[in-house]
């Protein structure tokens, strides 16, 4: 979905133009169609629709829009990978923790196994940390910037539609920039999840069965480790799909409002 959702938005802006040009030339009335519809400064808007001109913007834009794509495809999807393996090897230490006690080991035996749970959650629990340092200032700028696009972008659908045509960029577009905020949100949402889960596994193990004060004194650390949950946040706000649904309300506020002043 995600190299579909890029690849799409980089290219149906040019194919747009192209189209448009073509249908213009088979009716004999050839005209140059922008990639992108913008002002340009004083002097290169007298002369933009010049062939040498025209085509040096249109490369350029095009150039750009695959660059970006390839950005998206090869740096944004790093995040809701990581945090895929993250709950994997949760629900792998989850299962490892709720059947400790079943194998009927000794005290020796058991301590080893909580000491190599603990050791491979302290990794996830440095990995995620890692993440946070890493996305923390880059999830804030797409949470405020898809706040501001979708009204925009979604304002010109609707414009189109008014106008009895369909603008499948933007429609691209706003598509593209859901998808964009929303995996990050839910993966992390399923982090969480899965780390409610894991506490519920510790306390859930079985340890009430063996009166060793080694043993309960790992559990209680092991629970007040996992008291707050794993999961990454932008500056002020937590990567959950309760923060999804805040952008989404912030979103269609903005475009009542750019419908109500336009009207």
């Amino acid at each position: 979905y995600w190299l579909v959702a890029a690849t799409l938005t980089s290219i149906i802006f040019p194919i747009k133009a192209l189209s448009i040009m073509g249908y213009y030339l088979y009716k004999g009335e050839f005209q140059f169609v922008p990639t992108f519809t913008m002002r340009y400064p004083d002097r290169l808007e007298d002369i933009k629709n010049t062939p040498f001109i025209f085509w040096f913007l249109f490369i350029t834009c095009v150039t750009f829009g695959n660059y970006a794509a390839t950005v998206y495809i090869g740096f944004d999807p790093l995040v809701p990978i990581f945090l895929l393996h993250i709950c994997g090897q949760l629900d792998i230490l989850s299962k490892r923790i709720v059947n400790i006690f079943s194998d009927n080991a000794d005290k020796k035996d058991i301590n080893e196994k909580f000491k190599q749970i603990n050791l491979k959650l302290q990794e996830l629990y440095r990995i995620c940390h890692s993440i946070k340092v890493k996305y923390t200032i880059l999830f804030e700028f797409n949470l405020k910037t898809t706040t501001f696009l979708l009204p925009l972008a979604m304002f010109q659908v609707v414009e189109g539609l008014r106008e009895q045509r369909i603008s499948l960029e933007f429609l691209s577009f706003c598509m593209s920039a859901i998808l964009h905020f929303y995996l990050p949100c839910y993966y992390s949402d399923k982090l969480m999840e899965r780390s409610e889960n894991l506490r519920e596994a510790i306390y859930s193990c079985g340890w009430e069965k063996y009166p060793d004060n080694n043993i309960r004194k790992t559990i209680m650390i092991m629970m007040t480790r996992t008291i707050l949950p794993l999961g990454i946040n932008t500056i002020f706000y937590p990567i959950c799909l309760d923060t999804f649904a805040e952008m989404c309300r912030q979103a269609y506020t903005i475009f009542n409002l750019m419908n109500a002043a336009w009207s």
